[in-house]
Protein backbone atom coordinates (compact mmCIF):
# COMPACT_ATOMS: atom_id res chain seq x y z
CA UNK A 1 0.00 0.00 0.00
CA UNK A 2 1.81 3.35 -0.67
CA UNK A 3 -0.10 5.05 1.62
CA UNK A 4 -0.49 2.94 4.58
CA UNK A 5 -1.05 5.07 8.22
CA UNK A 6 -0.99 8.55 6.11
CA UNK A 7 -2.98 10.98 6.70
CA UNK A 8 -4.79 13.16 3.32
CA UNK A 9 -6.60 16.21 3.85
CA UNK A 10 -8.69 16.66 0.39
CA UNK A 11 -10.82 19.56 -0.06
CA UNK A 12 -14.43 19.66 -1.92
CA UNK A 13 -13.94 15.92 -2.08
CA UNK A 14 -17.72 14.57 -1.46
CA UNK A 15 -17.85 13.97 -5.57
CA UNK A 16 -16.36 14.16 -8.88
CA UNK A 17 -12.10 14.39 -9.00
CA UNK A 18 -12.23 14.82 -4.69
CA UNK A 19 -14.15 11.73 -4.47
CA UNK A 20 -12.27 9.77 -6.62
CA UNK A 21 -8.64 11.19 -5.11
CA UNK A 22 -10.11 10.34 -1.59
CA UNK A 23 -11.19 6.82 -2.72
CA UNK A 24 -7.98 5.94 -4.40
CA UNK A 25 -5.90 7.30 -1.57
CA UNK A 26 -8.04 5.27 0.92
CA UNK A 27 -7.42 1.95 -0.79
CA UNK A 28 -3.83 2.48 -0.32
CA UNK A 29 -3.91 2.60 3.04
CA UNK A 30 -4.90 6.63 3.47
CA UNK A 31 -7.05 7.79 6.25
CA UNK A 32 -9.10 10.41 4.93
CA UNK A 33 -10.56 14.04 5.96
CA UNK A 34 -12.64 16.30 3.20
CA UNK A 35 -14.53 18.58 3.09
CA UNK A 36 -17.90 19.68 1.02
CA UNK A 37 -19.72 22.91 0.37
CA UNK A 38 -23.29 21.91 0.25
CA UNK A 39 -24.01 18.46 -0.32
CA UNK A 40 -24.55 16.62 3.10
CA UNK A 41 -26.21 13.65 1.28
CA UNK A 42 -23.27 13.33 -1.02
CA UNK A 43 -20.70 13.53 1.34
CA UNK A 44 -22.12 10.92 3.23
CA UNK A 45 -22.06 8.63 0.72
CA UNK A 46 -18.51 9.29 -0.24
CA UNK A 47 -17.36 8.79 3.84
CA UNK A 48 -18.99 5.26 4.02
CA UNK A 49 -17.29 4.63 0.29
CA UNK A 50 -14.65 5.60 2.09
CA UNK A 51 -15.05 3.50 5.35
CA UNK A 52 -15.97 0.32 3.29
CA UNK A 53 -12.31 0.39 2.36
CA UNK A 54 -11.01 -0.04 5.56
CA UNK A 55 -10.01 3.49 5.88
CA UNK A 56 -10.95 6.25 8.72
CA UNK A 57 -13.15 9.25 7.18
CA UNK A 58 -14.03 12.21 8.46
CA UNK A 59 -16.05 14.85 6.47
CA UNK A 60 -17.12 18.20 7.23
CA UNK A 61 -19.24 21.55 5.50
CA UNK A 62 -16.69 24.12 4.84
CA UNK A 63 -16.34 26.72 1.95
CA UNK A 64 -12.39 27.09 1.29
CA UNK A 65 -12.32 30.75 0.41
CA UNK A 66 -13.31 31.92 3.98
CA UNK A 67 -10.09 31.81 6.33
CA UNK A 68 -12.14 30.84 9.23
CA UNK A 69 -13.38 27.91 7.62
CA UNK A 70 -9.82 26.72 6.30
CA UNK A 71 -8.07 27.11 9.95
CA UNK A 72 -11.63 24.77 11.74
CA UNK A 73 -11.16 22.55 9.23
CA UNK A 74 -7.30 21.93 9.48
CA UNK A 75 -7.53 22.59 13.11
CA UNK A 76 -10.07 19.62 13.48
CA UNK A 77 -8.01 17.40 10.97
CA UNK A 78 -4.62 17.94 13.75
CA UNK A 79 -7.15 17.28 16.58
CA UNK A 80 -8.53 13.93 14.80
CA UNK A 81 -5.19 12.63 13.46
CA UNK A 82 -2.40 14.87 15.14
CA UNK A 83 -0.87 15.31 11.69
CA UNK A 84 -1.11 15.59 7.63
CA UNK A 85 0.66 14.44 5.33
CA UNK A 86 -0.50 14.56 2.26
CA UNK A 87 -2.77 18.20 1.80
CA UNK A 88 -4.58 18.38 -2.14
CA UNK A 89 -5.94 21.38 -2.91
CA UNK A 90 -8.96 20.43 -5.06
CA UNK A 91 -11.96 22.29 -4.00
CA UNK A 92 -12.89 24.58 -7.16
CA UNK A 93 -15.50 26.87 -8.73
CA UNK A 94 -16.49 27.97 -12.74
CA UNK A 95 -16.95 30.83 -14.68
CA UNK A 96 -17.83 30.79 -18.45
CA UNK A 97 -18.88 34.54 -18.86
CA UNK A 98 -18.37 37.56 -21.42
CA UNK A 99 -15.22 39.36 -19.59
CA UNK A 100 -17.03 42.54 -19.86
CA UNK A 101 -20.16 41.29 -17.33
CA UNK A 102 -18.29 40.06 -14.99
CA UNK A 103 -18.59 41.96 -11.35
CA UNK A 104 -16.36 42.45 -8.60
CA UNK A 105 -18.19 39.84 -6.52
CA UNK A 106 -17.50 37.03 -8.93
CA UNK A 107 -14.17 38.14 -9.58
CA UNK A 108 -13.20 38.23 -5.56
CA UNK A 109 -15.36 34.64 -5.43
CA UNK A 110 -12.71 33.23 -7.85
CA UNK A 111 -9.47 34.69 -6.22
CA UNK A 112 -11.20 32.98 -2.68
CA UNK A 113 -12.02 29.73 -3.94
CA UNK A 114 -8.89 29.12 -6.14
CA UNK A 115 -6.04 31.34 -4.51
CA UNK A 116 -6.56 32.54 -1.20
CA UNK A 117 -8.22 28.95 0.12
CA UNK A 118 -5.03 27.45 -1.20
CA UNK A 119 -2.80 29.87 0.18
CA UNK A 120 -4.10 29.48 3.77
CA UNK A 121 -4.88 25.23 3.34
CA UNK A 122 -1.01 25.20 2.39
CA UNK A 123 0.51 27.40 5.29
CA UNK A 124 -1.80 25.82 7.65
CA UNK A 125 -1.04 22.46 6.94
CA UNK A 126 2.53 23.05 6.08
CA UNK A 127 3.02 23.25 9.73
CA UNK A 128 3.30 19.86 10.26
CA UNK A 129 4.48 18.90 7.08
CA UNK A 130 7.81 21.22 7.68
CA UNK A 131 8.02 19.52 11.39
CA UNK A 132 7.81 15.98 10.60
CA UNK A 133 10.32 17.04 7.53
CA UNK A 134 7.85 15.47 4.65
CA UNK A 135 4.79 15.56 3.23
CA UNK A 136 3.11 16.46 -0.13
CA UNK A 137 0.88 19.21 -1.44
CA UNK A 138 -1.22 18.50 -4.76
CA UNK A 139 -2.82 21.41 -6.42
CA UNK A 140 -5.26 20.58 -8.79
CA UNK A 141 -5.63 23.04 -11.51
CA UNK A 142 -6.20 22.89 -15.18
CA UNK A 143 -5.51 23.40 -18.90
CA UNK A 144 -6.92 26.81 -18.75
CA UNK A 145 -3.91 28.12 -16.69
CA UNK A 146 -1.27 27.03 -19.66
CA UNK A 147 -3.79 27.62 -22.96
CA UNK A 148 -5.54 30.71 -23.67
CA UNK A 149 -10.03 29.93 -23.20
CA UNK A 150 -13.00 32.01 -24.76
CA UNK A 151 -15.09 33.25 -21.64
CA UNK A 152 -12.85 31.57 -19.15
CA UNK A 153 -10.49 35.13 -18.68
CA UNK A 154 -11.02 34.99 -14.36
CA UNK A 155 -10.78 30.92 -14.52
CA UNK A 156 -7.76 30.95 -16.52
CA UNK A 157 -6.12 33.67 -14.33
CA UNK A 158 -6.39 31.46 -11.31
CA UNK A 159 -5.31 28.36 -12.79
CA UNK A 160 -2.27 29.81 -14.05
CA UNK A 161 -1.48 31.76 -10.53
CA UNK A 162 -2.28 28.36 -9.06
CA UNK A 163 0.73 26.56 -11.19
CA UNK A 164 3.18 29.32 -10.50
CA UNK A 165 2.08 29.14 -6.59
CA UNK A 166 3.46 25.44 -6.73
CA UNK A 167 6.40 26.40 -8.45
CA UNK A 168 7.39 28.83 -5.98
CA UNK A 169 6.30 27.26 -2.81
CA UNK A 170 8.20 24.36 -3.82
CA UNK A 171 11.16 25.79 -4.55
CA UNK A 172 10.61 27.72 -0.73
CA UNK A 173 9.88 24.02 1.15
CA UNK A 174 11.71 21.49 -0.62
CA UNK A 175 14.88 21.48 1.82
CA UNK A 176 11.85 21.06 4.24
CA UNK A 177 11.18 17.51 3.15
CA UNK A 178 7.66 18.82 1.85
CA UNK A 179 6.71 18.38 -1.62
CA UNK A 180 4.25 20.33 -3.58
CA UNK A 181 2.99 19.64 -7.42
CA UNK A 182 0.15 20.56 -10.01
CA UNK A 183 -1.96 17.71 -11.62
CA UNK A 184 -4.19 20.08 -14.93
CA UNK A 185 -6.48 17.82 -16.29
CA UNK A 186 -8.29 18.40 -19.16
CA UNK A 187 -11.81 17.59 -20.07
CA UNK A 188 -12.99 15.27 -17.14
CA UNK A 189 -16.21 13.12 -16.98
CA UNK A 190 -17.96 14.80 -14.17
CA UNK A 191 -21.34 15.98 -13.15
CA UNK A 192 -20.21 19.44 -13.79
CA UNK A 193 -18.99 18.83 -17.32
CA UNK A 194 -22.08 16.92 -18.25
CA UNK A 195 -24.05 19.84 -17.19
CA UNK A 196 -22.06 22.62 -18.91
CA UNK A 197 -22.38 19.98 -22.02
CA UNK A 198 -26.17 20.45 -21.29
CA UNK A 199 -26.23 23.89 -21.08
CA UNK A 200 -24.01 24.37 -23.97
CA UNK A 201 -21.44 26.26 -21.59
CA UNK A 202 -18.64 23.63 -23.56
CA UNK A 203 -19.11 21.89 -26.78
CA UNK A 204 -18.25 17.87 -26.52
CA UNK A 205 -17.42 17.38 -30.21
CA UNK A 206 -15.28 20.18 -30.49
CA UNK A 207 -13.00 19.17 -27.31
CA UNK A 208 -12.57 15.56 -28.99
CA UNK A 209 -11.88 17.08 -32.13
CA UNK A 210 -8.96 19.13 -30.65
CA UNK A 211 -7.89 16.47 -28.08
CA UNK A 212 -5.36 13.85 -29.85
CA UNK A 213 -6.54 10.94 -27.87
CA UNK A 214 -9.88 11.31 -29.12
CA UNK A 215 -11.71 11.05 -25.70
CA UNK A 216 -12.98 12.35 -22.45
CA UNK A 217 -10.85 11.91 -19.81
CA UNK A 218 -12.31 9.75 -16.14
CA UNK A 219 -12.37 11.14 -12.60
CA UNK A 220 -10.20 8.02 -11.84
CA UNK A 221 -7.51 8.85 -14.35
CA UNK A 222 -6.96 12.07 -12.18
CA UNK A 223 -6.65 10.24 -8.89
CA UNK A 224 -3.89 8.25 -10.41
CA UNK A 225 -1.49 11.39 -11.36
CA UNK A 226 -2.34 12.64 -7.81
CA UNK A 227 -1.62 9.17 -6.31
CA UNK A 228 1.69 9.13 -7.97
CA UNK A 229 2.48 12.63 -6.69
CA UNK A 230 1.19 11.67 -3.09
CA UNK A 231 3.28 8.86 -2.82
CA UNK A 232 7.33 7.56 -3.00
CA UNK A 233 7.16 7.01 -6.13
CA UNK A 234 7.44 10.22 -7.10
CA UNK A 235 10.15 11.26 -4.18
CA UNK A 236 12.37 13.21 -6.32
CA UNK A 237 9.92 15.55 -8.04
CA UNK A 238 8.52 18.59 -6.70
CA UNK A 239 7.36 22.19 -8.70
CA UNK A 240 5.56 20.32 -11.44
CA UNK A 241 2.38 20.58 -12.99
CA UNK A 242 1.48 17.35 -14.76
CA UNK A 243 -1.30 17.66 -17.65
CA UNK A 244 -3.81 14.75 -17.54
CA UNK A 245 -5.40 16.17 -20.46
CA UNK A 246 -5.05 12.99 -23.58
CA UNK A 247 -2.49 15.48 -25.15
CA UNK A 248 -4.62 18.70 -25.03
CA UNK A 249 -1.53 20.94 -24.14
CA UNK A 250 0.40 19.01 -26.57
CA UNK A 251 -1.23 19.81 -29.98
CA UNK A 252 0.14 22.11 -32.14
CA UNK A 253 -2.71 23.00 -34.03
CA UNK A 254 -2.65 20.90 -37.37
CA UNK A 255 -6.34 19.42 -38.03
CA UNK A 256 -6.15 15.95 -36.23
CA UNK A 257 -8.07 14.62 -39.18
CA UNK A 258 -5.03 15.17 -41.91
CA UNK A 259 -3.36 12.58 -39.31
CA UNK A 260 -6.17 9.88 -39.32
CA UNK A 261 -5.97 9.44 -43.34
Amino acid sequence: MLLKGKTAFITGASRGIGKSIALRFASEGANIVFNYLQDRPAATRTALEIEQTGARALHMQGDVSQDACVRELIDRTLQEFKTIDILVNNAGAGLTKSFATITTGEWEHMLGVHLRGVFLACQLAGEPMRAQKSGSIINIASVAGNIALPLRVIYATVQAGKMMFTKALACEWAESGVRVNCVAPGTILTDLVRRNFELGLLDGAKVLERTPMNRFGETSEVASAALFLASGESSYITGQTLFADGGWTSWGGWPLAAQKG
